[in-house]
């Protein structure tokens, strides 16, 4: 292995601000005009490769600097980054149910959102956005462990073949049609869909080689990055028409191309395209608009009239995931960095602490 370090990539917060727009845009056509788009679907995609992409370079960082990962330290960072956002979210809809402003989702599901389980029991609509938040932590609770336990050399193969095992497994399924497509059995299940961010994690662990960084280099230099992210959008937009059987892999791979061109070899123009401000600052923002859009953009069974009109429903959710951040967020993330400082981590420059 090299003696490669991860720093900070200012164009990925630009990427993140960019997965939650499609996210909120595509929640918005379904919503508002009644259109099906996977417009929504993408910008999630966006989210987990990056996801896996900078908890590993997190993970490697403190393992090269440190000689070990502090797996407690870990998932410490994680609960003070995650979890003070989160429980205002879960408390302001448990006290919306309580007083019928949200009629169709049961109070026990708001359990399966604050547990981490709502890909796997969830159904309700106003909680339906917390399978992706549900499928993230399920990776928490096992990625960290393999970064911590092997070396990084080897990381490169196993993280290949779980994103294979699983790629494969969902073909397969999709294939024999074992379970119901639409119902979101092979759309959210982690056994199903963990490598959307264990591609993310390859990723990371092969840029730490010499040999595979010089090789993914190449490849992703002689793509076009404007074909690329068109290929992207229009596969996307198929919606699974041509190949449904490979139509998450496919999409999968090309998110990860896209990601990797950004990082390896990112033209003036991908650069200036990703640090616009605009989009840096919505991807600061983007857990909490992520946690808020949903209430708003996307729930049909509330009657909230003007709330709930385009653009105003996406007005509401911005601002509401302004105030998360700068009062909530903000705060927890700054206790979040004095811990990892007093306790000697590695700076967290990759974005992680902003994530």
């Amino acid at each position: 292995m090299s003696e490669f370090k991860f720093r900070h990539y200012p164009e990925l917060d630009g990427f993140r601000g960019l997965a939650v727009t499609l996210v909120v845009i595509g929640h918005a056509i379904l919503f508002s005009w009644g259109k099906h788009s996977h417009l929504a679907s993408l910008g999630v995609l966006l989210f987990f490769v990056l996801s896996g992409f900078l908890i590993t370079g997190v993970l490697l960082n403190e393992k090269d600097s440190r000689g070990r990962i502090s797996l407690a330290n870990f998932y410490l960072r994680r609960v003070l980054r995650l979890a003070p956002a989160l429980l205002i979210f879960l408390t302001t809809v448990t006290a919306l149910i309580y007083f019928a402003a949200i009629v169709d989702v049961p109070w026990y599901e708001v359990l399966f959102g604050l547990f981490y389980v709502a890909n796997i029991v969830g159904h309700s609509l106003p909680l339906g956005h917390l399978w992706s938040l549900s499928l993230e932590e399920q990776f928490y609770a096992m990625w960290p462990w393999f970064v911590a336990r092997m070396p990084t050399r080897r990381l490169v193969f196993v993280a290949a073949a779980i994103t294979c095992a699983v790629a494969l497994l969902r073909m397969v399924t999709i294939w024999n049609g074992w379970f119901a497509y639409n119902s979101g059995m092979v759309y959210r299940r982690p056994w199903f869909r963990i490598d959307s961010i264990m591609i993310g994690c390859w990723l990371c662990v092969a840029i730490t080689d010499d040999i595979w960084r010089a090789r993914l280099t190449r490849i992703v230099a002689a793509i076009n990055p404007a074909l690329a992210w068109a290929s992207l959008l229009v596969w996307t937009l198929l919606e699974g028409r041509i190949f449904p059987t490979g139509f998450l892999t496919v999409q999968t791979v090309l998110c990860a191309i896209v990601l990797g061109r950004l990082i390896l070899s990112p033209t003036p123009t991908l650069s200036r395209i990703f640090s616009n401000p605009i989009l840096r600052h919505l991807g600061k923002i983007s857990y909490g608009l992520y946690l808020w859009q949903q209430l708003f953009v996307d729930n049909p069974g509330a009657h909230w009239g003007v709330l709930q009109r385009f653009p105003i429903s996406i007005i509401v959710a911005l601002a509401i995931a302004e105030l998360s951040y700068w009062l909530v967020e903000v705060r927890f993330l700054n206790w979040k960095e004095r811990f990892s400082a007093r306790n000697e981590s590695q700076p967290i420059g990759l974005g992680e602490g902003r994530r």
